[in-house]
């Protein structure tokens, strides 16, 4: 199959090997079909998400370039968490693209969510897209790990019975200190990916303790999930949702032409940056 790449983003894996233009998403056009092709068909509009999928005509350019990956990731940790009604839900690095597209996944469900992050500016924008409260901690592992202020949050709320953590690495070992008995905790990837982000993470100083955390689990009959990217079915239910507008994660600046080096420097540079950042080409 032969595609026309209309618009693309980049994630944050991507900055520990990018090699082209070419990001983890993009949404094209079909131009051409081999004879085993079935389920799509030339002038179809598609997006990446392992395989190519065809999407609605409803969805634009811009946000179908920024949708597949975290869409699909929150769609299936909120499944496996099998979340119950009333429960108080944490989600941390709430800035993060995955945290913001689990933020507006959560919207649907009948809990109580609250947000941790180092981007105090962004406080009132993370209330807006569902954050009950924000608990606001210094950009470095210490200050998730060691502030009392944090056990403090979760102690006047009764605790959290779900943790949602993009980066296991900075925030693992509070996160199963301000846990409920019988919470279940889900991360879907690390800060420190090569020595460069870890160092700017804060997390080459040390890893986090097997035996505090194993201890928090035995203690507390935990679940430890991990999440990779997640099912089909899942990015599905995020697309039905995207159409009747129940779902909607925010883009945050659109790129086209010459402006690729302004598009990266956005895309992993900028800490004014809030949702994803899309290229598109000029047709």
């Amino acid at each position: 199959m032969l595609l026309r790449v209309r618009a693309f983003s980049c994630n944050y894996r991507d900055k520990a090997f990018v090699r082209s233009l070419i990001g983890s998403e993009f949404v094209a056009d079909v131009v051409a079909a081999g004879r085993d092709v079935s389920s799509l068909v030339v002038g179809d509009r598609v997006v990446s998400a392992r395989k190519v999928r065809r999407i609605p005509s409803s969805m634009p350019d811009d946000v179908a370039a920024t949708f597949s990956l975290n869409a699909q990731m929150a769609y299936s940790m909120l499944r496996r968490l099998e979340l119950r009604p009333g429960s108080n839900v944490m989600v941390t690095s709430a800035v993060s693209n995955a945290s913001l597209a689990t933020l507006a996944a959560l919207r649907a469900h009948d809990v109580r969510v609250y947000a941790a992050t180092s981007s105090a500016p962004w406080v009132d924008r993370l209330r807006a897209i569902g954050a009950e409260d924000v608990l606001v901690v210094e950009r470095n592992l210490a200050g998730f790990r060691d502030a009392a202020h944090v056990g403090e949050f979760a102690a006047a709320l009764g605790g959290f019975d779900y943790v949602i953590d993009p980066f296991f690495d900075l925030h693992i070992e509070k996160a199963v200190e301000i846990m409920n008995p019988f919470g279940r905790y889900i991360t879907c990837g690390l800060a420190g990916q090569n020595e460069f982000a870890a160092a700017s993470a804060g997390v080459a100083t040390r890893a986090p303790s097997a035996n505090l955390l194993l201890g928090q689990m035995m203690l507390k009959n935990l679940t430890l999930i991990g999440n990779c990217i997640g099912l089909s079915s899942d990015l599905d239910a995020a697309v039905r949702d995207y159409e009747r507008g129940s779902f909607r994660p925010p883009l945050d600046a659109v790129f086209s032409g010459d402006q690729a080096a302004g598009f990266l420097g956005r895309t992993f540079n900028d800490p004014d940056r809030f949702g994803k950042v899309a290229y598109c080409y000029e047709h």
